[in-house]
């Protein structure tokens, strides 16, 4: 090493110091990221045993679950929110079972924030792609349809 000239050398030693820096931070961030990775499984799991539960017993279809699902992420999808669609959505589910296929259906999404918006997708499932896209007073609405329609899960 000591035959290279100074600037490889520099170069070196910056790169592995960068290294064992980089290294470090990815074994202290790693905890809090296992953590995350376990609430998520248990909510998952959480809500696959909601899931288990209502088979047949919601008043919609796959199909129009699986359809509904799409439309609340395309109504959330690109530079702003089309809250109609959402709330006309939200007006069809009338038992808990229907939003938990929702949910189910829904699973985990990335939501653009468009073309031209600096700011990163946002990565999560219904609840959390709602939370993060409606306001205070829309999220009201949402459950206000949803407690309208005897449904007791809210967002």
């Amino acid at each position: 090493m000591k035959n290279l000239p100074i600037e490889v050398r520099i170069a070196l030693a910056v790169g592995i110091a960068g290294g064992i820096i980089y290294g470090l931070y990815k074994l202290f961030t790693l905890p809090g990221k296992i953590e995350e990775g376990k609430e998520a499984r248990q909510e998952d799991r959480e809500w696959n045993r909601e899931l288990e539960r209502c088979v047949g017993r919601g008043l919609l279809s796959k199909a129009q679950i699986d359809a509904y699902a799409n439309k609340i992420f395309t109504a959330l999808d690109g530079y702003g929110t089309d809250e109609d669609a959402i709330f006309e959505t939200f007006r069809r589910i009338k038992s808990d079972c229907d939003y938990i296929a929702l949910n189910a259906s829904y699973g985990v999404r990335e939501i653009s924030s468009g073309t031209w918006n600096p700011e990163k997708n946002f990565n999560g499932n219904l609840t959390a792609s709602l939370l993060s896209e409606l306001d205070t007073n829309e999220r009201k609405k949402v459950n206000d349809i949803l407690k309208a329609n005897k449904v007791t899960y809210r967002i």
